[in-house]
């Protein structure tokens, strides 16, 4: 998350406590944050410690109508947050309120004839609307802030307000977190600790294993298997730049405490013993991304599937800022009334890439990879299908591949024309 600098020190969270705290998903604003990479609030834009001024000039060279939507959370969820007790990745700002002129803030921040509402619901002309007047006004303040159901409240003091909380000792944080987990954790036999290895190929024997719990006695004595996916912390493949991480630039390189992650688990309905199954893929962005990089460096792939722009999909996808629609679930595709038609057969519960081993299976996945499914049309506009139809189009590449049924069993040329456009289409997304 881009990181948010406050007028008296940097923000951080709260320790943890004995209770495991249940695992929460980013915000609409979080994610927001995460793609306004090219802005960032400085410490000397804050005016009274209230509000902060805003520059036309950082938006040089950037499409304003895409990054309209994270624009305004960016801005509204840090002029509400800043008034209050709560981190502004963490605190859904209060739309329905904003629509009341004058009740949290000056009406003086609103353009005329605009009603506020929640920037990925309203329209695209008045999102510019008040994105442009903002950006003229230069400032933006709240004299009121509103938590979710609740009362409208005035400004904390400045002793109380989310970046005035002192630091916490990192180390002291890992040990609050651990000791959480491993009091909520059901007890287990883990094996002497071993690093997965990353083979080229997809398969149970030769890819990548995973670290599982000694069993000892008979069966029926036995404890439960604890399995960790390969794909995820312990990176079977690398699926982003490491240059990226800019760890060259740190006048001392961070240093991360080894702690499970919960998100290497496998899913419910995982098979323990075939790692490489569709269920038994963690649910998560880079446990997917993961999972089908190692997927299509399977040497039987090879001059079968445009393996590079494959793995470029791959990356993009999981790089992806938050923008509309990104949640939007795949579950509404079922419907044989909905275009496009998501096949049954075409799920991550699959056990297997078998799925669509029959002429008819196969036909009807075929359309659905060569329809441009990542978009949908409603009343005339195309929409975003959300992720989890884009993750489920490279799934269903991979499964096409090993079910091809019939004479015409070479995709080549059709993978390629797909994944060029739903390639140019995350390159859009990212802008």
């Amino acid at each position: 998350m881009t990181q948010f600098d406050c007028p008296l020190c940097d923000a951080t969270a709260s320790p943890g406590t004995a209770e495991a705290p249940p695992k929460q998903k980013k915000t609409k604003m979080a994610k927001s944050m995460d793609a306004m990479k090219k802005y960032m609030i400085h410490p000397d834009d804050f005016m009274n410690r209230n509000g902060f001024k805003i520059h036309r000039d950082r938006f040089d060279g950037t499409d304003l109508e895409k990054q309209s939507v994270n624009a305004l959370y960016y801005f509204f969820s840090h002029a509400h947050a800043n008034i209050s007790p709560r981190d502004p990745g963490n605190m859904e700002p209060p739309w329905s309120a904003m629509a009341t002129p004058g009740k949290l803030f000056d009406p003086k921040y609103l353009p005329p004839g605009v009603t506020m509402g929640e920037p990925a619901k309203m329209k695209l002309k008045d999102r510019m609307k008040v994105l442009n007047h903002i950006l003229d006004l230069g400032e933006l303040e709240f004299h009121h802030w509103k938590p979710r159901r609740g009362e409208v409240m005035e400004p904390v003091d400045f002793d109380m307000r989310y970046w005035s909380r002192p630091p916490i000792d990192p180390e002291a944080e890992a040990f609050e977190t651990a000791r959480a987990e491993a009091c909520a954790a059901r007890p287990v036999h883990f094996a002497p600790s071993r690093i997965p290895g990353s083979g080229a190929e997809g398969s149970a024997s030769g890819g990548p294993h995973s670290d599982e719990s000694l069993e000892h006695g008979p069966r029926s004595a036995r404890t439960p298997r604890v399995v960790i996916s390969p794909y995820g912390s312990y990176c079977a493949a690398r699926v982003h730049d490491d240059s990226l991480r800019e760890d060259h630039a740190l006048v001392l390189p961070p240093t991360f405490a080894k702690l499970p992650d919960p998100d290497d688990r496998l899913p419910e309905g995982a098979d323990p013993d075939n790692l490489d199954a569709p269920c038994s893929v963690p649910d998560n962005v880079e446990a997917k991304a993961q999972w089908c990089w190692v997927q299509a460096s399977r040497s039987v792939h090879e001059g079968r599937l445009p393996a590079t722009l494959f793995k470029k999909c791959v990356t993009l996808l999981s790089e992806i800022p938050f923008f509309h629609n990104h949640l939007y679930e795949a579950s509404n595709f079922r419907k044989q009334k909905m275009t496009p038609y998501l096949p049954p057969c075409l799920t991550w519960s699959a056990p297997d890439l078998m799925g669509a081993n029959s002429a008819a299976a196969s036909h009807e996945l075929e359309e659905f990879i060569t329809c441009g499914s990542w978009c949908y049309t409603y009343k005339g506009e195309e929409y975003f299908a959300g992720v989890e139809m884009a993750w489920l189009l490279l799934l269903g590449i991979l499964m096409l591949l090993e079910c091809d049924v019939g004479e015409d069993t070479h995709h080549y040329e059709t993978f390629t024309r797909v994944l060029k456009a739903f390639r140019n289409f995350l390159r859009d997304g990212a802008t």
